[in-house]
C-alpha cells in the first residue's frame, strides 16, 4: 500500500467533509482508480450520464407550466417570482431530488418538501443574478464547491445583506411549489408513482418506470444521493466536550451535528444542564475512547463481497438478490370470486413491493461498498459516535459494524495481540456461533469448541478455496464465518502466538427481559440466562414448547386441513364456524411447524411492551412473507397460511403467543405495567417522565401531541388521457393534461398534550433502553480503565479481540450486577413522576404498587457463563 502522510491524511479527511455528498465522493473516488476500473461506476458518474439526457425535456416542460393560464384556485406561490426562474437550473435540481427520492424511498411530504426548496433556491438565485454585485459574489460561494446545504445557507446570508431576501416559505409553502418541478419531472415518463399498504395505511412513493429502468444497467447505479453524507474518518475524532462541536473537523459538519439525537427543546436544556454541572463529565469520556478506537477493512473480504455481488447466487440476508418474476394473473381471472381475485392481486403488489425494496437496498450496498473499498487504503479508520435520546450508542454514519453480515466482517482492529490459549478458546466459540450449524451456538461452550474441532477439515478446505467450496453460504452469518475460517487456518499453521486483528463478539440473552428481571429480581431471569448453570437456557424454545402444546389443544391433534375456501367462509361465520376457523389455524401452524424461530421476535419485543398486535404484524413479515415469496419464487409447492395472505394465521398465532409469553414471564409483566401507570399519571396533566441514568444522562419520555394540516398538491400525470379525468378519482383536466391530485400531512405546532396511549405503551422500551445503554457503556470504560483498548458495541453485544475477551466479558457481568444492585429503576421512575406531579393526590392513585423483588440471585450473574456469550 502506498505510504500515506498525516497532512495527505488530514487534507483527504477534509475534503471529505467539505465537499458534502457529491463533490467529496468525486475527489475520494479520485483516490483509488483501481476500484473504480473494475466495470463498475459510482452513482455520481451514472448521474452525470444520464440528466443531461433529460434536462430539455424537464425545463420544457417547465417553461411550458410556467405559462400556462390558471383557471383560479390559489395563486402559486412561484407566480411572482416567474421572469427569475431558470428552467434548466430548477430541471437539473429536480432531477437529482427525484434519482434521492426513489432510491431513498421518500415520504410524499418529503419529496414534495424537496422540489419545492428546489424552486425556491431557483428563484432566490435567478433574483441574485438580476444584480452585477450580488451576481459576483454568488459566482464565488458555487465555485467554492461547498454542499447544497452550505451554498444556499450563503445565498441566503447575501440576500439578506442586498435586501433581496424572499422571506421564510414554511412547509406547506414548499410543498405546494414543489408540485411545479414534481410535475415537470413526471413529464419525462421516467418516473411512475407505487403505492405500498400496511396495516392500518397506505404509502405512496416515487420511483422509476419500466422505460426509466431502461436507460440504467443496474438500478443502484442510479441515485446520486444515495450515499450516507456522514462517513467514516482517517483521523481521529475530535473529542465530545458539549452538546455540540464534536466528532467532524469542520465547521460545516460540525454545526449539523449533536451529542444527542433529539429536536426536543426541553430534552436539549436538560442535556446542557447536565453537561454543565459535570455529571456527564464519565460518560462523555467514555464516548471519546470509543470513537478513538482505530479499525481497518480487510481487503481481502471485500474481493469476496464483489464477487458475491457478481454471482447469481441467492445468499441469505445478502443485499443483491434477483428479482421476483411477478405472478400473471390467470386467463380466467374475471370470472372469480372477489377473495380470489384478491388473493392473486395481493400476490403481485407483495412482489413488486420486495422488488422495489431489493432495489434500493442494492443501490445502498453499492454506495457502501464503494466507501468501503476506498477507506481499505488506509491503516486507521475510525467511527464518529453519539447518542440517540436514550443514551443508546451509535456510529453517526451509516457505514459501521451494525450493519449487515457482509459489512460487519469487514471490520478488523488496527490492534493486533497474540492470541495464546483464552484467545484460540474464544476465537473457535465466535466460530461456531458465526456457523451455528446444528444450532450449536445454542449448546455449551465445550459443544461449541468440540464443533471446531470435529469439522476443522472442512474449516480449512472453505479457508483454502471459499469460491469452490459453498459451504459457508450456508452459516447464520457466512461473510462473518467465512472471516473466521480464515482466522482458524492460520492459527493451525501458526499456533497460539498468531497475532490477531479479528474481532469476536459476545451476546446478551434477550435484553430486554434480562434488565427488567434483574431489576425486579424475577424468577425468569433464569430463563434468559442471569443465573450460574451448566447449560445454556432458551427463553425462546421455552415459549415456542408451551406454545405448540396450547396449538395442540386447539386443534384437538386433527391434522387435516381445510380448504381456502373453507376458510374463507369460516372467518365470516359466528359460533361453531368461528370455533372451526380456530382449529383449522391451529392446524396449519401445526403443520407448518412452530419452532424457536418462529416465536423469537415476539419473544425479544415482549420485553420492550410489545403486545398482540404488534407481534401478528412480527409474525407476517417474519415469517408469512418469507413463506410467500418462496411460494411466488418457485421454491416452494404450496402457501401453506391459506387466503388474505396469512393474515388471519398471523393474528391468531400473535395472541397465543403474547398469552403464553404473560404466562412465561409474570414478573416481567408485572413490572412493565407499573411503569406504564407512572407514565399515564403524567399524561393525565401532559407531562412527560424525566429520569437520569446512573452515567448521569438526563432521559425524557414524552409523546407530543401535534397540530396537522393536509394540503393538495396538482401534479401532471401523461399516463392519464384528458378523456379519463374524473374529480370524484382525484384526476382534473386543465390546460396541459390531467393532474392528479395528491394530499401530504404537514406538522405545524404542538399542542398542549400528549398521546396518553403512546405515553403509557412507549415507557416500559424507553426505560429498558436507557439501562441498557447505560449499562453498556458502564461496561465500555470498565474494559477500557482494565487496560482493553479495542471495542466495538452493538446495543447488547461487546466485540473485542480473541485475546482480551475474558477481560471483557468479566467487566459486562460484573457492572451489570452493579447496575441493579445499586440503582433501582422503581425507586428512580417512582420519585420522578411524583415531583413532577402538580395535583399528587390524583395522581398518586393511579400509580401501581412497586413489584415486590423475586428470588433471583443477582451474584449469580457474575458467574453466569451464558448471560453474554
Amino acid at each position: 500500500m502506498e505510504s500515506l502522510h498525516m497532512d495527505d491524511i488530514l487534507d483527504f479527511q477534509a475534503s471529505l467533509e467539505n465537499h458534502g455528498y457529491q463533490q467529496g465522493l468525486d475527489t475520494f473516488y479520485e483516490r483509488a482508480q483501481r476500484q473504480r476500473s473494475k466495470g463498475r461506476g459510482g452513482e455520481t458518474e451514472a448521474a452525470k450520464r444520464v440528466i443531461p439526457l433529460m434536462v430539455q425535456e424537464v425545463s420544457g416542460s417547465l417553461y411550458e407550466m410556467l405559462g400556462a393560464k390558471r383557471a383560479g384556485g390559489r395563486a402559486p406561490v412561484w407566480q411572482n417570482y416567474r421572469e427569475f426562474i431558470n428552467t434548466d437550473e430548477l430541471a437539473v435540481l429536480s432531477l437529482f431530488t427525484a434519482f434521492s427520492a426513489v432510491g431513498g424511498r421518500w415520504g410524499m411530504t418529503r419529496f414534495l418538501k424537496a422540489f419545492g426548496l428546489n424552486v425556491r433556491d431557483t428563484i432566490l438565485s435567478g433574483i441574485l443574478k438580476s444584480d452585477e454585485a450580488t451576481e459576483k459574489l454568488l459566482a464565488r460561494i458555487s465555485a467554492r464547491g461547498k454542499s447544497a446545504r452550505t451554498r444556499r445557507r450563503h445565498a441566503e446570508e447575501l440576500a439578506v445583506r442586498f435586501e433581496k431576501e424572499l422571506g421564510e416559505w414554511d412547509t406547506e409553502t414548499l410543498v405546494r411549489a414543489g408540485s411545479l418541478a414534481l410535475s415537470a419531472v413526471m413529464s419525462t415518463e421516467v418516473f411512475e408513482f407505487y403505492e405500498e399498504k400496511s396495516k392500518n395505511s397506505q404509502h405512496r412513493f416515487l420511483g422509476f418506470s419500466e422505460m426509466g429502468q431502461q436507460l440504467h444497467d443496474e438500478a443502484e447505479d442510479l441515485v446520486a444521493m444515495a450515499r450516507p453524507r456522514m462517513l467514516p474518518m482517517v483521523v481521529p475524532p475530535t473529542p465530545w466536550t458539549g452538546r455540540r462541536g464534536g466528532a467532524y473537523l469542520t465547521e460545516e459538519l460540525r454545526r449539523t451535528t449533536n451529542l444527542v439525537r433529539t429536536f426536543d427543546r426541553e430534552h436539549n436544556s436538560l442535556i446542557d444542564d447536565a453537561i454543565r454541572r459535570g455529571q456527564m463529565d464519565r460518560l462523555l469520556n467514555t464516548l471519546n475512547r470509543v470513537q478513538s478506537v482505530p479499525i481497518y477493512y480487510d481487503k481481502q473480504m471485500i474481493e469476496v463481497v464483489e464477487w458475491a455481488a457478481a454471482s447469481d447466487l441467492r445468499i441469505s440476508g445478502f443485499p443483491v438478490q434477483p428479482a421476483i418474476p411477478v405472478p400473471e394473473l390467470p386467463d380466467n381471472f374475471d370470472d372469480l370470486e372477489g377473495y380470489q381475485k384478491g388473493k392473486f392481486l395481493g400476490q403481485r403488489r407483495r412482489v413488486e413491493a420486495v422488488n422495489r425494496s431489493a432495489e434500493a437496498a442494492a443501490v445502498l450496498f453499492h454506495s457502501y461498498l464503494d466507501v468501503v473499498s476506498q477507506l481499505s487504503d488506509f491503516p486507521e479508520v475510525y467511527q464518529p459516535h453519539n447518542f440517540d435520546y436514550r443514551e443508546r450508542l451509535y456510529p453517526m454514519s451509516a457505514i459501521n459494524h451494525q450493519g449487515a453480515d457482509w459489512l460487519k466482517a469487514c471490520h478488523r482492529f488496527t490492534e493486533g495481540k497474540p492470541l495464546g490459549m483464552q484467545g484460540k478458546r474464544w476465537l473457535a466459540i465466535h466460530l461456531a456461533n458465526c456457523g451455528d450449524f446444528e444450532k450449536v451456538s445454542k449448546k455449551a461452550m465445550d459443544a461449541r469448541i468440540r464443533w471446531v474441532d470435529d469439522n476443522q477439515a472442512r474449516i480449512l478446505q472453505v479457508a483454502r478455496d471459499w469460491r469452490e467450496d459453498h459451504w459457508w453460504l450456508e452459516a447464520d452469518q457466512p461473510f462473518s464465518f467465512l472471516a473466521a475460517c480464515w482466522e482458524w487456518a492460520k492459527v493451525v499453521e501458526r499456533g497460539v502466538d498468531h497475532v490477531c486483528h479479528l474481532p469476536v463478539f459476545i451476546d446478551g440473552s434477550n435484553s430486554g427481559v434480562q434488565h427488567l428481571s434483574a431489576m425486579a429480581r424475577a424468577e425468569e431471569g433464569k430463563l434468559v440466562n442471569l443465573s450460574d448453570t451448566s447449560e445454556p437456557q432458551d427463553v425462546y424454545q421455552a415459549v415456542a414448547d408451551r406454545v405448540v402444546e396450547r396449538l395442540k389443544e386447539i386443534a384437538e391433534f386433527t391434522i387435516e386441513l381445510p380448504s381456502d375456501e373453507e376458510v374463507f367462509t369460516a372467518r365470516y361465520e359466528e359460533g361453531t364456524g368461528r370455533e372451526n376457523m380456530q382449529r383449522w389455524l391451529a392446524r396449519m401452524w401445526l403443520a407448518f411447524g412452530v419452532s424457536r424461530k418462529t416465536v423469537k421476535r415476539n419473544v425479544m419485543t415482549f420485553g420492550y411492551s410489545s403486545e398482540a398486535v404488534g407481534m401478528a404484524d412480527q409474525l407476517r413479515a417474519d415469517v408469512i412473507q418469507p413463506v410467500q415469496l418462496q411460494y411466488l419464487a418457485g421454491q416452494r409447492d404450496s402457501f401453506p397460511f391459506g387466503p388474505d395472505e396469512g393474515g388471519p394465521a398471523a393474528s391468531f398465532l400473535a395472541k397465543i403467543n403474547y398469552a403464553e409469553i404473560v404466562k412465561l414471564l409474570p414478573k416481567v409483566h408485572e413490572s412493565m405495567k407499573f411503569f406504564q401507570s407512572c407514565a399515564s399519571a403524567l399524561a393525565h396533566e401532559a407531562k412527560g417522565v424525566v429520569w437520569e441514568t446512573p452515567m448521569g444522562f438526563p432521559v425524557l419520555h414524552i409523546q407530543r401531541v401535534w397540530n396537522t394540516k393536509d394540503v393538495n398538491c396538482f401534479v401532471l400525470d401523461r399516463t392519464v388521457p384528458v378523456k379519463d379525468a374524473d374529480p370524484a378519482k382525484g384526476l382534473y383536466a386543465r390546460e396541459g393534461g390531467v393532474y392528479q391530485r395528491l394530499r401530504a400531512s404537514v406538522r405545524t405546532t404542538p399542542k398542549q398534550e400528549v398521546n396518553k396511549h403512546k405515553q403509557s405503551s412507549g415507557i416500559a422500551p424507553h426505560l429498558v433502553h436507557s439501562m441498557d445503554g447505560c449499562h453498556l457503556m458502564m461496561a465500555a470504560e470498565r474494559c477500557f480503565n482494565d487496560g482493553v483498548n479495542s471495542l466495538l458495541m452493538i446495543h447488547d453485544s461487546w466485540g473485542s479481540l480473541p485475546t482480551d475477551m475474558p477481560v471483557v466479558l468479566r467487566s459486562v457481568r460484573d457492572t451489570f450486577v452493579e447496575l441493579y444492585e445499586e440503582h433501582c429503576p422503581f425507586d428512580i421512575v417512582r420519585k420522578a413522576t411524583v415531583a413532577r406531579l402538580d395535583n399528587p393526590d390524583v395522581g398518586l392513585e393511579k400509580l401501581k404498587p412497586v413489584p415486590i423483588p423475586g428470588t433471583l440471585d443477582l451474584e449469580e450473574t457474575r458467574r453466569a457463563q451464558y448471560a453474554f456469550a
